[in-house]
């Protein structure tokens, strides 16, 4: 799934658990991953590189969840599905 508004790459979309993501931010990020009611289930900090990174899943039950990262004054948001 590729968010043209703030260029967020995430994949794969549906996932089993690992998903991959790149965004056009180099730096320190907080990331946060929302259920369908709005409650955070996961959340981190990362640092970001030109490289991709991963955030693990696995532990959250099968949905739709919005991972959303905070990078400097930018918020980057999609949704994804763990399967």
């Amino acid at each position: 799934v590729v968010n043209q508004n703030n260029k967020l790459t995430v994949y794969p979309n549906p996932t089993s658990g690992i998903v991959n993501f790149a965004i056009d931010y180099i730096g320190m990020a907080e990331y946060k991953v929302f259920d369908l009611s709005g409650r955070c289930v996961k959340e981190g900090t990362t640092v970001l590189t030109s490289t991709l990174q991963s955030i693990d899943l696995r532990s959250l039950s099968k949905g739709s969840y919005t991972i959303s990262l905070f990078a400097g004054s930018k918020t980057y948001s999609t949704q994804i599905i763990k399967k």
